[in-house]
């Protein structure tokens, strides 16, 4: 998408669950990228939290 953003008369339009009212298949395939796409986003956030926090642990100095 990013190499045609700027050719003329090129335009694009972005979906979701809500705009699929037609076809079962079409809406539960959707759903699924949505899925996906929140994981991901799960994921990434949580691989930030990991490495930021590295290295912060505290020892315990009576273990």
């Amino acid at each position: 998408m990013r190499i045609l953003e700027g050719v003329e008369g090129i335009g694009f339009v972005f979906l979701d669950d809500k705009d699929i009212v037609r076809h079962r298949l079409v809406k539960k395939i959707v759903e699924a990228y949505k899925k996906v796409e929140t994981a991901n986003e799960f994921a990434s956030h949580q691989n930030y939290y990991n490495n930021t926090n590295r290295g912060n642990e505290t020892e315990n100095p009576t273990s």
